[in-house]
């Protein structure tokens, strides 16, 4: 399954394609019933990190969930507050839903989609948390193994890479836009100024 995954985000010249055949691979050879991607932005006006689903995959039968407000602008703090700290520490997450805490808000959400399973992988690129790839069971509350959770890592950091590409796609080429695209902050030059810089400094030519 993951060598098919990483096959589809090297091969696929349009990054928004190649994510998305990527996760049908991925849910469909991992016994998922939707795979998904939610990516890391900050509030418009206080700047408290916030989540949004940006890409979902859904068995046939399924409900899809890419159209539920619900899943738009979530914030960790009120929805799942020791995710964040998983997550950009580079640690998944693996429960059966009927074992999560019931002061954790998220609840009526996993319960209202039937999920019964999830997991969850961080997404980083040059030690940058830009967000998750996730996988729900519906039908069944098996856990993911540690194999196929380090599996599935690999697929992780290949759909990071993917993701900036398709950024710089989407941009025509300007890398300063697609960065800022890529962490959220569209309209500021900090974080791409950052990055660009730490190549520069680590890859130029001294000849």
């Amino acid at each position: 399954a993951v060598g098919e995954a990483l096959r589809c985000l090297l091969l696929l010249p349009d990054g928004d394609r190649a994510i998305a055949q990527t996760l049908q691979v991925l849910g469909s050879l991992s016994q998922a019933d939707r795979t998904y991607i939610f990516r890391n932005h900050p509030h418009p006006v206080t700047g408290d990190l916030l989540i949004s689903q940006r890409w979902e995959w859904t068995r046939p039968g399924f409900v899809a969930q890419i159209d539920n407000l619900e899943l738009q602008n979530i914030s960790y703090q009120e929805l799942v507050p020791d995710w964040y700290e998983k997550l950009s520490n580079d640690q998944t997450v693996c429960f059966q839903v009927r074992n999560l805490p019931t002061s954790y808000a998220a609840n009526y959400l996993l319960q209202g989609q039937q999920i019964q399973s999830l997991l969850v992988l961080p997404i980083l690129i040059q030690g940058n948390f830009w967000g998750f790839l996730g996988f729900d069971r519906c039908l069944s509350d098996r856990l993911w193994t540690e194999a196929e959770q380090h599996l599935l890592r690999l697929a992780a950091a290949g759909i990071g890479c993917t993701i900036l590409r398709h950024y710089n796609n989407v941009e025509r080429g300007n890398l300063t836009r697609a960065l800022a695209r890529f962490n959220g902050s569209l309209g500021s030059n900090k974080y791409p100024n950052a990055v660009i810089g730490a190549w520069r400094n680590r890859w130029q030519w001294a000849g």
